[in-house]
């Protein structure tokens, strides 16, 4: 139970069983034996009270206490003091705003017996020697019907105060499953971020450092036998240290821009031309207007071809490498190749689950293809990119 809860509970009871207190010792103060009498019953009721309110999960000792506390505030109420009444429809409230269903609805209905019993006594009724209960309502019709007409207009009330808690809690629930929404919103969204990052640097950084070390490898190799290619080599490699300084900014400082890609194909044919080497010849072909898509399509088909790319440079054992990019207006198809031999040895590392996830996130499919060399297959349906969910924010 609510700690709060219960404290206010147990305040209201208080207030209530002082306030019944102060005002037998008000009218029995002449009557010192009826006073002790009634104290003791009131002390009795105030600790069933307490017991009832610990045991709510208990059904059956709760209605036996429940009901218990109704005959005796019908005993206080109709023999001691009208006062009492005031304890009477709190039990009202009891029954009303905590309980439902069969048991609210038995209780409901002994506690406006009960009620009736209290009035039939304040007119005047004897019940064990008048027999003729009917008579007396009908005479005293209008003093009846006006105070059932007030137990219903309480009992109204409480039912109202009840739906007001209760749509209460439901906002109040509601409000609690939004604020842990938001937290976990929040959490996603700093772990896409995250992973963008990640995946951000990993593609444009480790793209050039993986050429920035092959032209450094082939330096080694020629540079006391060719200077002018020597030179070449040294000005690619210091393009590829300058753009992977400006990719390093871009990935941490525009997280949540899209590179914007004007020419698709000249971009590609640009990080083909910074990396290919004597040694390692990228071949490249453009089928269909590769032009004749959105941004964000252009920045997929980009960094899948870039990390194609630097994972044929890292990996391959071949010459020559093999770029195909084809627009057939349903799909796009980007297929990588190289003339090595495959050693029959494939596991997926970074790149290729990169990769994938990229593939993924437009509605596309990876098929790879090792029987004699290792070649890669993409396809991604030009209307995957409105789904696509990379880079939302």
């Amino acid at each position: 139970m609510n700690k709060k809860i219960f404290f206010y509970g147990i305040t209201i009871r208080l207030s209530i069983y002082a306030a019944l207190i102060f005002s037998l010792i008000e009218e029995y103060h002449y009557f010192p034996n009826d006073l002790i009498k009634y104290l003791i019953i009131v002390g009795f009721i105030f600790v069933n009270d307490i017991f009832r309110y610990m045991i709510k999960s208990r059904r059956v000792f709760f209605i036996i206490s429940f009901i218990f506390s109704i005959i005796i505030s019908v005993f206080l109420t109709a023999y001691v003091s009208n006062d009492f009444l005031i304890y009477f429809f709190f039990l009202t409230y009891e029954f009303i705003i905590d309980e439902s269903g069969i048991y609210s609805f038995l209780i409901g209905i002994f506690h406006f017996l009960s009620f009736t019993y209290i009035w039939l006594v304040n007119s005047g009724m004897n019940l064990i020697k008048d027999k003729n209960i009917f008579e007396l309502i009908i005479y005293n019709s209008t003093d009846f019907f006006t105070n059932i007409f007030i137990y219903f207009v309480i009992v109204a009330i409480l039912f109202l105060i009840k739906r007001l808690i209760n749509e209460r809690n439901k906002v109040m629930k509601l409000n609690e499953k939004l604020k842990n929404s938001l937290e976990e919103i929040e959490i996603l969204t700093i772990q896409n971020e995250r992973n963008r990052l990640a995946q951000e640097i990993h593609d444009s950084i480790g793209h050039s450092i993986a050429g920035l070390i092959m032209h450094l490898d082939y330096l080694e190799k020629i540079y006391k036998n060719n200077s002018k290619e020597v030179e070449s080599i040294i000005e690619k490699s210091q393009n590829l240290a300058r753009n992977s300084m400006k990719d390093l900014r871009k990935a941490v400082n525009t997280l949540k821009e899209d590179l914007n890609i004007n020419n698709l194909q000249e971009s590609i044919e640009n990080l083909i031309e910074n990396v290919s080497t004597k040694e390692k010849v990228i071949e490249y072909i453009f089928d269909g207007n590769i032009e004749n898509m959105n941004q964000n399509i252009k920045y997929t088909v980009f960094r899948i071809s870039q990390e194609l790319i630097t994972n044929s440079l890292k990996h391959s054992k071949g010459s020559k490498i093999y770029l195909y990019i084809k627009n057939d207006g349903d799909f796009i198809e980007i297929k990588e190749s190289d003339n090595g031999f495959f050693n029959g040895i494939f596991e997926k590392g970074n790149g290729l689950k990169g990769i994938e996830k990229r593939v993924k996130s437009v509605n596309g499919e990876v098929i790879y293809d090792y029987e004699k060399n290792f070649s890669i297959l993409i396809k991604i349906p030009l209307e995957g990119v409105y789904n696509d969910k990379s880079y939302d924010c």
